[in-house]
């Protein structure tokens, strides 16, 4: 029997476990949690696609205005037929997303965690992606830096918080950063022509506009935070034990961008995503009633040998990588080509500066997160 809940971060090779689920139970009921666990990658993309497959409801320890608020109008979290009219919204804010100097940023973040003899890059990893989107609204210093030391509490919106104590803290934070979000934007980043222009091409009520928009930016943000970084210290990892293969070889923006995308597929930070099928949904000979929970394990079927020839193989020149991390269909996410860019920048920015960066911890910990697999550290020496 398949505990398909266990925390990646018990597991030392979760790939192993998702190789025999791709060879024995590609769709797997599993009875003692009550969820279907879907590993196979065509199973995983008709269930993404399917608009009878919903995002699940989030239920919270209390109520708290702010945080309900929020969660209603994230486009992360909604279903049809808001969805769409969200998802404008979502585009939207991301287009007034302005370019911010990388390699200032990046080095700094360096100099900062910097110790004697190495750098933990999942340290400055944490911070890169949230800094960037922040910087780039023209958040004042005061607001930038709140935001971006709290993050990890803002993220706990998209999950259950289920505790008092934990509650409190989260509700106190996510209230704060609500009110420093409303007010930039009210003051500083929209018109009230804006608004109205948005409010009358999403059809959605002018009056709760500004707090749609609020919601999403800090949804921008909650979204850069565990994909971003996972990302840069995953892909860094495969950068250099590929630059270490390929000895002498040139690594340029574009060589990173080949290992970006192909870390996403072999590598990636989020494992899993969940859906709940608001009717019948038919996979092969396989019937997922209405009401029952899915679990797509979206590693697994990345890793699926009847989609991608020779899956356990890091291959940068691998063709037709249609890998699922992003997702797919009404959820795909609208940030993957703009996480690529900065990944691939960053990682060529690292290596001109350090052209023998060295990768000093093999062994790894992860977060003890279900559905994202992240190290705690990752020690680099830069030289």
């Amino acid at each position: 029997m398949i505990n398909t809940l266990q925390p990646q971060s018990q597991l030392a090779d979760p790939y192993s476990l998702y190789e025999e689920c791709l060879l024995h139970n590609p769709v797997y009921w599993d009875n003692a949690n009550k969820i279907w666990a879907v590993y196979a990658y065509e199973p995983c993309l008709k269930i993404l696609s399917d608009e009878n497959a919903h995002i699940p409801s989030v239920k919270h320890f209390s109520v708290d205005a702010t945080i309900d608020s929020i969660s209603a109008n994230l486009v992360r979290l909604s279903n049809p037929p808001q969805h769409q009219a969200l998802k404008t919204v979502a585009f939207y804010l991301f287009d007034k997303l302005k370019n911010v100097s990388i390699p200032d940023l990046l080095f700094s973040g360096i100099e900062k965690a910097r110790g004697l003899h190495s750098v933990d890059w999942a340290v400055v990893s944490r911070k890169l992606f949230p800094t960037l989107i922040v910087k780039g609204f023209d958040f004042p210093n005061e607001d930038e830096v709140f935001l971006v030391e709290n993050i990890s509490s803002l993220v706990k919106l998209m999950g259950a918080i289920n505790d008092e104590r934990s509650f409190e803290n989260t509700s106190a934070i996510i209230n704060r950063a609500y009110e420093m979000v409303n007010c930039h934007f009210a003051e500083r980043l929209l018109t009230k022509q804006e608004i109205k222009h948005l409010a009358s091409m999403t059809k959605l009520d002018e009056r709760e506009m500004l707090t749609i928009l609020v919601s999403n930016f800090i949804g921008l943000l909650i979204q850069s935070y565990d994909a971003g970084r996972g990302l840069l210290v995953n892909g860094l990892r495969q950068l250099l034990q590929y630059k270490h293969k390929a000895q002498e070889i040139a690594i340029d923006e574009n060589l990173c961008r080949k290992i970006v995308i192909e870390t996403l597929r072999f590598e990636p930070s989020v494992h899993n995503t969940r859906r709940i099928a608001v009717a019948d949904i038919l996979i092969g000979e396989t019937t997922i009633k209405k009401g029952e929970t899915i679990l797509l394990v979206l590693a697994a079927a990345n890793r699926d040998v009847l989609k991608f020839p020779q899956p356990n193989v890091f291959d940068i020149n691998r063709p037709d990588n249609e890998h699922l991390t992003f997702g797919a269909g009404g959820h795909a996410c609208l940030a993957k080509h703009y996480c690529i860019d900065i990944a691939a920048k960053v990682f060529s920015l690292l290596v001109a500066r350090y052209p023998s960066l060295k990768l000093l911890q093999t062994k790894l910990q992860y977060e003890p997160l279900i559905n994202v697999r992240i190290p705690e550290s990752l020690f680099i020496k830069l030289q």
